[in-house]
């Protein structure tokens, strides 16, 4: 029973996980998708809920929820769907799409092409882990050790390639905003500070002219008041 009640639970999370990858591809990602399939949102949505439930396996794991033994099932059963996803239903999916998109094949020509490309992935998934020690005596070749192995020689070159360009292209592209930012503001107060120092020279140089003005009015005030007291 409690082997039973724990799958209930991962299976509602995945449910969960399914509904939120759903609606996160219809707000965000399917506005911009101009090609509408129903097929790329299922595949995009169960990849998203496999990829959150071995996150919610290993939080399963530090707080101790679950059964141990329901804890390694559903990890084991996790990992084969992912590897069934990425090996063999993405990479048949974009090689039909990209092939069917071809008008002058045919469809059963689509399926044969396909199924080439796709053993060409195969093979080249294989022969990238060759230079690497993934192969032991205690793990078959087809085996989740192997796919596991394989696909994360490639996730962790990918990303760190996408690090490494992202580590230099980001400060190549918003140093300028930096770089400019004291210039604009040094612009801004410079015609402040220009026109305080014209208007500061102009009351400079008119103050001189206001007082001789205002003297001589009133030394003309003084003699016109004097000459009218002698007449």
């Amino acid at each position: 029973m409690a082997f039973l009640g724990d799958c209930v639970i991962v299976f509602v999370s995945q449910m969960l996980f399914f509904a939120g990858g759903w609606m996160f591809f219809n707000k965000e990602l399917f506005k911009h998708y101009e090609i509408r399939h129903i097929s790329v949102q299922l595949i995009f949505s169960s990849t998203f809920a496999l990829s959150v439930t071995m996150f919610e396996l290993i939080i399963f794991e530090i707080i101790g929820v679950l059964e141990s033994s329901s804890r390694y099932f559903h990890w084991r059963l996790g990992l084969t769907l992912l590897l069934f996803m990425v090996t063999a239903v993405i990479p048949i999916y974009i090689c039909y799409s990209v092939i069917h998109s071809i008008s002058f094949f045919s469809d059963k020509l689509v399926r044969i092409l396909t199924t080439i490309c796709w053993f060409v992935f195969l093979y080249g998934l294989w022969r990238i882990g060759e230079p690497f020690p993934l192969l032991s005596a205690s793990h078959g070749i087809f085996t989740i050790e192997q796919g596991v192995s394989r696909i994360s020689v490639i996730g962790v070159t990918v990303m760190a390639i996408l690090s490494g360009f992202g580590a230099v292209n980001y400060p190549y592209t918003s140093m300028t905003y930096f770089i400019n930012a004291p210039h604009k503001q040094r612009r801004r107060h410079q015609p402040t500070k220009a026109r305080s120092l014209r208007l500061g020279g102009a009351t400079a140089l008119r103050l001189p002219g206001v007082e001789f003005a205002e003297k001589h009015g009133r030394a003309s005030a003084l003699v016109g008041n004097a000459e009218g007291k002698v007449l």
